[in-house]
């Protein structure tokens, strides 16, 4: 229907850009059919037909707001208008004045079914335009309920909307039209503390005049009635409404509006009588409200309090300027704007990231330094800086040391324990520890890497000072604290005193109610201390909740906040792993009701089918010729991911126009070969040039889950996952983007079910090899491949196995399958040969984008195993890479640049693409002396000098990386690890983006990382929601519609997953370290670290078992020198107790350091050195975590002297030097399968005593003779080697006699240091190949092994022990006493045959007792060996899973049958 009237209005508008102020005529077109939003009403057909009823109604507001009419149409597609609920006990219909102070309130999931005025929403605007986007945000989130109701242009209620009607106030008129538009069937409540305290006073003024009516004298009752009640305060609001809209005309409205079942409540009236007390919504509101009235008390007080300074007003940082000062600075130049980074080790340091355009001239980073400078800006905050001139003043700089005492405002805080949290937060200042990140860059996000790269760089001074001058956006987010302990003490006595007086449960309750100033102290360090008002202090006692800032005035230390809600125990495993998600920014909340009314309506996974419809709509791959299977890790069930490999017969007619037709060509004659024969005849000369090349088609699919058939745009399933953008996994637990229904059931690729799925088909051409040399690539490929075609669409699959990669590896390389693991005969023999296809296959793509500059880099992640009933972390477990895993990553990342290419074609303009940008150049600075050194180490041979490094080409900096790497891998992989690692935290961070704003082909959609040119992420929809928008663009591409959503809104969505995303790494991470410091405070670990800085008064560490880089002191807080741990000395430092005799001791030692290079503790008074370390020299370091009240626990690290009883022998911290060449796979395709493996750290252990007398000396000297014992030790699995290397330094053990021994001749004692030097020159080597093999029993060796060296558990010899470096276990077995008594050269050859063949028994040797006890000796080895690998691998199984069931059932086996039955025998 058109419009009926129409409203002119005479405004003015001021203009930022010009500063000048204009008159505007407004026009106002009036309608009758804006619709209501509830789904009760049966006028405005709220459903399909909601949004033509509410498109007219927000095109106004888009124009009110300056957007444009087509891209609020879109908006509506994208997003459909959400409705009132007709179940809904009650409407809510809160003012302008009630959505701005208690917004916090609304946005609670606990609100729901309200509406909100547009004319509110514009008065709210006027003030705050940041409040007005969290209100659109309300109304556009479908599954909070909540509509915008227009009623600047309803005929029935503009008058009142716009202010012609005085007399009637905007909610009330909106609530008069919904009582009487929906007939009554909803009750409405309006949420307006005007209103309620205009019928409050009237209701009072009523009373008042009735009683003074019947007095005697009329003129003392009225007097009593004007001015009782204290001033005057009924008579006086009523008074003053009744002059602001018409006195009674305003009460006939509001009896109307009685009658009609509308009810008018103030905010604290609707809390009190809705909400129970103990409530969310109503704890929120205490909270607000007391802030709002302690701000009040401070306006009226002028200052100070809680906080203040120490005069009250006294001003303590410099006044913010003005936005108009602001915006001339901006225009002008003189003011830059940014995003502000505060460092975690010196919360006092901070980056700012400036913007594009001219800034990027100075690198895009400037250096706050100091309190002042920062001024009042915290972590993630939008604010002007204002660049400092060299000759200017200088920033505030850090202390030296962090343990030095603080500046006197940090001493001299007030508000109780003002003081106690600044002496807090220096404590804590001390040296912690950083995960390094992921490949994909940035340590939780590009910007804290930067910050984090910028502080370790010598050179972090060159970078501009800066100080911040306004502050332009707060960042939202919410801060977890806890009590300060002087507060938390306070508060207890006081309480316990009020609860001990007999008689005063009053006032013990009073007390526990009244409004208290506490100061509260972050878990995040980088934050300052929050004041808070409450009345809810006894709530907040020993408990960790979460706290929203509200203002830091210029007169006060420390900003004014209010608590939001209580998160649970300090020290509560539950309420710590809540607490990292508030930190990272995630609120996980259940699936509303409506998203869940949206999934397919069966009782079970079973019961749901594929229609026939749906079938005849998709490509069928569930034929017997589609061998279709899934590899992922053990246990899972949201399996995204599944392929397949078809060989296409000769005659296939589907693909013989993809065939070359066969060109004949005649062969070249020679006039004789070398044998003086003729060439043939020219009839045999004729070739088939196809035949010639061996050339045959292969089909390889990639299928991925169809979650967007599942998932309906628009829906509120949708809306959900576009909310969450990602599941995110945890230690203890996951957090889905979708319903557990889809993502482990109907989505999930499940074996032996039909499933849908999107699919990327290629055709290739696989021809044989013909290139000489060894292959460029990272496996001996036999073949070539080329695509011919690729092929988009929707599929219909049923997976044939759902392999995990070690099984799928096991398959590739021929070996025999784990328990468990056994697959059919015949299925092996298929699946083999499609294995080797991708194996061959990825190995091509990746050299491919290796050529063109892809990068390696390493990432860490750890795995924990649990306790099930307090779910404390027990052990800890570095993830194994398999082959297998680079084999279906490359796959995922050519189906992933497949799409990214076609929808990039489709859409250049609105495609979801994933472009990686160059790293910083600062960032790099401190690598660059690591790789430009061993370049320069690499060409001092003679050779020419590499290029000076440039981090803006990957092709540079992945040649820089391989040089650096191959040369420090030859004295220590570790060192390799750590340059990976380093260069993996410079990366910047990879960002989704709309094709519009990156265009395609261009730099700003390269990815730097992958050396791709397309690349988008379209393999994982039930895990990430950027996914399912790439299959509807594909699906629409394919189907030639137009883009599913338009650039402006993509580009939106883009950041919400760029934003999402990172917060959920930044969780993984801070949850992985959070459970790796609660395992390190309960048991410590020794491990071996690699010195990789070296300052003036710390060493810098990287622990290679865990990726782990910390930093370790080499001063006390005197600054006095520190030597590491000795033995009988206590863990705890002498200073820290005060010890004189301690401290006079130290005073006589002096620290030398060579920056980088060298560190010395000497004695001043001898000169004797005592102690020195060098760079890149492995150390023994003991890992545990200190428990911090406010932080949560920190990592300590304390460096152990050799003789410590607790340091790791020097044969475990030697370097395993990296094998020169390796051997190429064999023809079965073994091991390379994917990609470049890892460097795994690997023990050398210098075996010295395990072949001497002790092991009985005939076999060493049998051994020692033939050349067989030096291969021994190296020979032995890394978990046994490193079980004797502890016996070893443990002492020689008696040696148990078995029958009578012969005598050993002089060249047993020989024995032991042959074998020594071989296994340190080549047992890391051969012991990696025996794992690869899985055969680590190979050559093992008779060694004597003492019965009291084991603890006997389950009647088996073994004990805990922790992880070595590099070695990935938690649990290993001990063998007991095994002692050969023969000693031939027959035993040798016999083991050794045995463990390689990977059979049991005597290995074929025969015709003698002697040959038969050898044979008797090998099976009863091969049966130990066994049982430790079972051990091994049930420590890494996941606590109740059918693996782990399996292998306890077999190690049952073991322990009760055949093993006991050996040791008898």
């Amino acid at each position: 229907m058109a419009w009926v009237a129409c409203q002119t209005k005479l405004s003015y508008k001021y203009r930022r850009r010009t500063h000048t102020v204009a008159p505007a005529l407004e026009e106002a077109y009036l309608r009758v059919d804006v619709s209501c939003g509830s789904e009760a009403c049966d006028t405005c057909r709220v459903g399909v037909g909601a949004s033509h009823g509410h498109s007219h109604s927000h095109s106004h507001l888009a124009d009110a707001d300056g957007l444009g009419a087509a891209a609020v149409a879109a908006a509506a597609t994208a997003a459909p208008i959400a409705s009132l609920s007709a179940a809904a006990p009650f409407y809510l219909l809160p003012d302008d004045a009630a959505l701005s102070e208690f917004l916090e309130m609304f946005e609670l999931p606990d609100i729901s079914n309200y509406i909100i005025l547009a004319s509110s929403l514009k008065r709210v605007a006027l003030h705050s335009g940041r409040k007005a986007s969290r209100l659109r945000a309300l109304y556009r989130d479908r599954r909070r309920r909540a509509v915008l109701f227009d009623d600047l242009h309803c005929l029935d209620t503009a008058a009142a909307a716009t202010g012609a009607d005085e007399a009637l106030p905007p909610v009330l008129a909106a609530g008069l039209y919904y009582a009487r538009h929906l007939g009554g069937r909803v009750p409405l409540i309006l949420v307006s503390d005007r209103l309620a305290g205009w019928t409050a006073a009237a209701t009072a003024t009523a009373t008042a005049t009735a009683t003074a009516a019947t007095a005697d004298s009329y003129e003392d009752g009225f007097g009593e009635a004007g001015g009782g009640g204290g001033g005057g305060g009924p008579g006086d609001l009523f008074l003053a409404a009744a002059g602001a809209y018409g006195g009674s005309v305003l009460a006939d409205h509001l009896a109307e509006a009685a009658a009609l079942g509308v009810t008018v409540l103030s905010a604290a009236e609707y809390v009190s009588r809705c909400w129970a007390p103990g409530s969310a919504v109503a704890q929120l509101f205490d909270s607000l409200t007391a802030a709002k009235l302690a701000e009040r008390d401070k306006e009226g007080g002028g200052g100070g309090g809680a906080g203040g300074g120490a005069g009250g007003s006294e001003a303590v940082y410099a006044p913010h300027l003005s936005q108009q000062e602001v915006e001339e600075g901006l225009a002008a130049g003189s003011l830059m704007r940014g995003t502000l980074h505060v460092s975690r080790r010196s919360p006092t340091e901070a980056v700012v990231e400036l913007g594009h355009g001219p800034d990027a001239a100075l690198g895009r980073l400037a250096r706050v330094s100091g309190r002042a400078a920062l001024n009042r800006a915290i972590e993630g905050d939008v604010v002007a800086v204002r660049l400092l001139l060299p000759g200017g003043p200088a920033p505030e700089q850090p202390p030296p040391h962090p343990g030095a005492p603080t500046d006197v405002d940090e001493q001299g805080a007030g508000a109780g324990a003002g003081g106690a949290a600044a002496a807090a937060a220096a404590a804590d200042a001390d040296y912690g520890a950083e995960l390094l990140a992921d490949a994909e860059g940035g340590g939780g996000d590009g910007e804290e890497g930067a910050l984090a790269m910028m502080e370790a760089a010598a050179g972090s001074s060159s970078l501009p000072a800066a100080e911040v001058v306004a502050l332009l956006e707060r960042a939202p987010r919410d801060l977890v604290a806890c009590l300060s302990q002087r507060d938390e003490a306070v508060l207890r006595a006081r309480l316990e005193a009020a609860q001990q007086q007999p008689g005063e449960a009053g006032a013990a309750a009073a007390a526990q109610r009244r409004s208290e100033v506490l100061v509260c102290l972050p878990l995040d360090r980088r934050l300052p201390a929050v004041v808070v008002v409450t009345r809810q202090s006894a709530q907040l006692l020993g408990c960790r909740f979460v706290v929203r800032i509200d203002s830091w005035e210029r007169n006060s230390r420390f900003p004014r906040g209010h608590v939001v809600r209580v998160l649970g125990r300090l020290n509560d495993l539950k309420a710590e792993s809540e607490a990292v998600l508030v930190q990272c920014g995630i609120h996980y909340k259940p699936f509303c009701e409506a998203a869940l009314a949206e999934l397919p309506r069966v009782a079970s996974a079973a019961d749901w089918a594929v229609s026939a419809a749906e079938r005849a709509l998709r490509r069928d791959l569930t034929g017997p010729e589609y061998w279709v299977v899934s590899i992922d890790p053990v246990g899972c069930t949201d399996v995204d991911d599944a392929m397949h490999v078809r060989f296409i017969p000769p005659g296939d007619p589907a693909t013989a126009h993809l065939r070359r037709p066969p060109r004949r060509r005649r062969a070249r004659r020679n006039g004789a070969d070398a044998g003086g024969e003729l060439a043939q005849a020219d009839a045999d000369a004729e070739q088939v040039e196809g035949e010639d090349e061996g050339e045959e088609l292969v089909e390889v699919g990639v299928h991925i889950a169809d979650v967007s058939w599942f998932v309906r745009a628009g829906g509120f399933l949708d809306g959900e996952a576009r909310d969450r953008c990602t599941s995110v996994y945890l230690v203890d637990r996951r957090l889905d983007m979708l319903p557990g229904l889809l993502s482990e059931q109907l989505c999930s690729l499940r074996e032996g079910v039909e499933r849908f799925a999107v699919s990327v088909i290629w055709t290739l051409s696989r021809t044989p090899r013909r290139a000489a040399g060894p292959a460029p690539d990272r496996c001996a490929r036999r073949h070539d491949y080329a695509v011919l075609d690729t092929w988009f669409g929707r599929t219909l699959i049923r997976s044939r196995h759902q392999l995990h990669y070690q099984q799928a590896q096991d398959v590739l390389d021929g070996r025999p399958p784990a328990p468990g693991d056994e697959l059919p005969r015949d299925h092996v023999e298929v699946l083999r040969p499609a294995l080797r296809v991708l194996d061959e296959l990825t190995g091509q793509l990746h050299a491919r984008r290796v050529a063109d500059g892809a990068l390696e880099l390493a990432s860490a992640e750890l795995r924990f195993r649990t306790d099930s009933d307090t779910g404390a972390p027990c052990a800890v477990i570095c993830k194994q890479k398999v082959p297998m895993m680079d084999v279906v990553a490359e796959m995922m990342i050519a189906a992933n640049s497949a799409v990214a290419e076609r929808i990039a074609t489709a859409y250049p303009g609105a495609a979801l693409l994933r472009n990686h940008p160059p790293p910083r150049a600062q960032a790099f600075e401190a690598l660059k002396p690591l790789l430009e050194g061993a370049a320069g180490s690499g060409a001092a041979g003679g050779a020419e000098a590499p290029p000076p490094l440039d981090p803006s080409s990957n092709q540079s900096l992945a040649a820089a990386l391989e040089r650096a790497c191959s040369a420090a891998a030859a004295s220590d992989p570790a060192a390799a690890v750590l340059i990976k690692s380093l260069a993996t935290r410079a990366m910047s961070e990879a960002q989704y983006n709309s094709s519009g704003t990156a265009p395609p082909a261009t730099p700003q959609s390269y990815h730097y990382g992958l050396a791709l040119q397309y690349y988008t992420h379209f393999t994982s929809p039930i895990r990430r929601y950027a996914d399912v928008v790439v299959h509807r663009q594909l699906l629409a591409a394919l189907a030639g519609a137009p883009p599913p959503q338009p650039h402006a809104d993509l580009a939106a969505a883009a950041h919400n997953m760029n934003m999402r995303h990172r917060q959920a790494k930044s969780a993984q991470k801070e949850c992985s370290e959070l459970y790796l410091l609660l395992l390190l405070h309960s048991k410590p670990h020794v491990e071996r670290a690699l010195v990789c800085g070296i300052s003036a008064t710390r060493l810098e560490l990287f622990i290679p078992a865990y990726q782990l880089r910390g930093a370790v002191p080499l001063t006390d807080r005197r600054g006095l020198p520190r030597l590491p741990l000795r033995p009988g000395e206590a863990l705890e430092a002498a200073e820290e107790q005060d010890d004189a005799f301690a401290a006079a001791e130290r005073r006589n030692l002096r620290l030398q350091v060579e920056a980088d290079k060298e560190a010395a503790i000497v004695d001043a008074a001898t000169g004797a050195e005592l102690w020195r370390v060098r760079l890149w020299q492995p150390v023994s370091v003991r890992l545990s975590a200190a428990g911090h009240r406010a932080h949560g626990p920190k990592l300590a690290m304390r460096l152990l002297d050799g003789t410590h009883p607790d340091a790791l022998p020097p044969a475990l911290l030697a370097p395993t030097p990296a094998p020169a060449t390796a051997a190429p796979p064999t023809a079965g395709g073994g091991g390379g399968g994917g990609g470049q493996a890892p460097i795994v750290v690997r023990p050398t252990v210098l075996m010295g005593g395990a072949t001497g007398p002790a092991a009985g000396g005939a076999p060493a000297a049998a051994a020692a003779g033939t050349g067989a014992a030096d291969r021994s030790d190296a020979a032995l699995p890394p978990h046994l080697r490193m079980l004797l290397a502890r016996r070893q330094q443990q002492g020689p053990q008696p040696p148990v006699q078995q029958g009578p021994q012969p005598a050993a001749p002089a060249a047993a004692t020989a024995a032991p240091g042959r074998a020594g030097a071989a296994a340190g020159a080549s047992g890391a080597t051969e012991a990696a190949a025996g794992g690869a093999r899985g055969d680590g029993d190979a050559g093992l060796q008779g060694g004597a092994v003492g019965p009291d060296d084991a603890e006997e558990v389950d009647g088996v010899g073994r004990k805990e022990v922790l992880a070595a470096p590099g070695g990935r276990m938690c649990v290993a077995a001990v063998l007991p006493p095994c002692i050969a008594t023969v000693g031939t050269a027959a035993m040798t050859a016999a083991v050794t045959s045995a463990g390689r063949a990977g059979g049991a028994g005597s290995a074929g040797v025969k015709g003698s007792e002697d040959e038969e006890e050898v044979g008797d000796e090998v099976a009863r080895r091969r049966l130990l060996q066994r049982l430790a690998r079972l051990e091994v691998r049930l420590a890494a199984c996941r606590r109740g899973s059918n693996a782990e069931r399996r292998l306890r059932e077999r190690l049952e086996q073991l322990r009760g049958g055949e093993l006991a039955a050996q040791l008898a025998a």
